[in-house]
């Protein structure tokens, strides 16, 4: 069990290894040696720096910090690694969803194993807040979410120290604290809709239909923009109140990517495709502002694209390779034709992206339709 589990530890860094736009100049990006399976980092010049030593690291470059687990005369090595070669927080890896934790704004999480508590070192390895979480987002924006005084329940019902596969956190309070373990809000509730790059503070709480404004623990309220929100308005006064081409064209990317039966995904500019498709597009829009409307939003962390359309997108993954779903958010607006309802799953979908605080129409999959 064991060393399936560690196999796809190493599937997880191997996928990691691609270098991205977001690096620093002094950046150090993985690479994979396929003769001893290892991990080592060159710099952007493409000078090895570390040689291939570490059976998994940290998904991003190496900037300053960095979680490594090597394995020397059969023993694993868990630990956080230091340009200079410094060790420390030996077997203290933060790991999620099976994937070690890397350095975000500087910030990089730890489990100290003896209290089971969370905390963050900072890029010169100090812990610069102390692990007394039980868990904890990354820092965006200079702020991050705390859990404390929660419990872990195991999904399949079994006493979560005999063995559990699934569990989650129950119980407990989060709240929101900036990169000084400050506390900013003692009572936040996680609300994975918030662009915490939209941070306001002011002494009063922000009249905006499409903010959430919070107390904070010195009086002032901390208002942050909700991408659900705003969506919702943006839909309604931007979109349906001018179902017209014009109109469409000008709240769209400027590449619109869409999906053609045994040829997969494609893209044109949006002047040619919506000209050839609007007509459908503004149909299924239209079905809206029907009242027995059947339609949804979600927000999403992907969208489906031709390959040589991603590095495009580089600007929207941090660090640690993720999407920063906080700061360019993916709606996908999902629509049943009403003459579709009893026909599931043949639903429309029409796709966003916020991009510089503005939402753009950039996608979406029609059935029934072949788009052009």
């Amino acid at each position: 069990m064991k060393i399936i589990f560690f196999i796809f530890f190493l599937l997880l860094s191997i996928k990691s290894i691609a270098q991205n736009n977001n690096n620093n100049n002094n950046s150090w990006i993985s690479f994979y040696d396929e003769t001893n399976n290892l991990i080592g980092y060159k710099d952007l010049q493409g000078k090895v720096m570390i040689p291939p030593k570490f059976f998994m690291t940290s998904p991003g470059s190496f900037n300053t910090i960095m979680a490594v687990t090597e394995i020397n005369d059969k023993t694993i090595e868990n630990y956080y690694l230091l340009k200079d070669g410094t060790l420390l927080g030996k077997d203290s890896l933060y790991i999620s969803d099976m994937t070690l934790d890397c350095e975000c704004e500087g910030l990089i999480r730890f489990r100290d194993r003896k209290t089971d508590l969370v905390g963050m070192f900072n890029k010169w390895g100090k812990v610069t807040i102390p692990a007394e979480y039980n868990d904890m987002t990354r820092f965006q924006n200079g702020v991050a979410i705390g859990l404390k005084k929660a419990t872990r329940k195991c999904w399949e019902g079994n006493n979560i120290d005999s063995g559990c596969e699934h569990w989650s956190w129950i119980g407990g309070k989060e709240i929101l604290i900036n990169n000084n373990n400050e506390v900013l809000v003692d009572n936040f509730p996680r609300n994975k809709n918030i662009d915490f790059y939209s941070l306001l503070v002011s002494d009063k709480p922000l009249n905006d239909s499409t903010r959430i404004n919070f107390l904070g623990v010195n009086g002032k309220y901390y208002s942050f923009i909700d991408n659900e929100k705003l969506f919702e308005t943006f839909l309604k006064n931007e979109i349906i109140n001018d179902l017209s081409l014009d109109n469409l064209i000008k709240h769209s990317y400027k590449d619109i990517i869409y999906s053609k039966k045994n040829t997969g995904w494609l893209s044109a500019p949006k002047e040619n495709f919506l000209k050839k498709n609007a007509k459908i597009i503004l149909e299924r829009l239209s079905e809206i502002k029907k009242e027995s409307a059947d339609f949804f939003i979600s927000i999403d962390d992907f969208i489906p694209m031709p390959q040589e359309m991603y590095p495009s997108f580089d600007y929207a993954y941090d660090n640690c390779k993720d999407w920063n779903i906080s700061q360019y958010p993916i709606y996908d607006l999902v629509i049943t034709p009403n003459a579709r309802k009893n026909k599931f799953p043949n639903q429309d979908h029409l796709n966003f992206i916020k991009i510089n605080n503005e939402i753009k129409f950039i996608s979406c999959t029609i059935r029934g339709s072949e788009l052009r």
